[in-house]
């Protein structure tokens, strides 16, 4: 088993990115903690987007680069896709095809999925 989910990781940060509404936003900063993920470029997005929401500030890809662009460039060479790949990853069909035909909850699979995969890392 891979010790670790970059699509899954991705699409969360995207979702935030994407979110329509704070609370969409809110549920994913309920289930998904920054010690689930597993590649440190999308921990330290994380950060800046859930830091983002608490000031009441918006989470898009747009505004987070216009209020944040220091820490957005640096978050960015810590990514090899990029900040921008991320904030389309929302799109990617597999994700499409596969959740909506399962549940609603996706944000709930996927946090359930990425702590799986941080189960395993500690056991190896």
């Amino acid at each position: 088993m891979e010790l670790s989910s970059k699509i899954d990781e991705e699409y969360i940060l995207a979702l935030i990115m994407d979110a329509k509404s704070r609370d969409i936003i809110g549920d994913v900063f309920a289930k998904i903690t920054p010690d689930l993920f597993f590649f440190e470029g999308h921990q330290h997005l994380y950060n800046l987007l859930f830091d983002c929401y608490m000031a009441g500030e918006e989470t898009t890809f747009f505004s987070i680069s216009e209020k944040h662009r220091p820490e957005v460039e640096a978050i960015g060479k810590e990514l090899k896709e990029g900040i921008v790949s991320i904030s389309l990853a929302f799109n990617h069909p597999q994700y499409t095809k596969q959740f909506l035909s399962q549940s609603e909850d996706v944000i709930g699979i996927i946090a359930d999925k990425l702590k799986e995969k941080k189960k395993m890392r500690h056991l190896n």
